[in-house]
């Protein structure tokens, strides 16, 4: 599974978490602007680290070339 496969995948408001994660928000502010409560908001991250972690565990079995 490529990487924009796994992505693809997930839900918009689970994307949205992960880029206000990523811009440096934390789960209580998060879960402010999205109406999720804290506890919902670090299960989706959670859940999609799970799922990112096996491909960058594996990425020779996605079809990725890593030199």
């Amino acid at each position: 599974m490529e990487l924009l496969h796994i992505l693809s995948k997930e839900d918009k408001l689970t994307i949205q978490i992960a880029f206000l994660k990523m811009s440096g928000y934390n789960g209580y502010e998060i879960a402010e602007k999205t109406g999720l409560t804290q506890k919902a908001v670090n299960l989706r991250m959670v859940r999609l680290r799970k799922k990112l972690k096996k491909f960058w565990l594996n990425p020779f079995s996605c079809g990725i070339d890593v030199k």
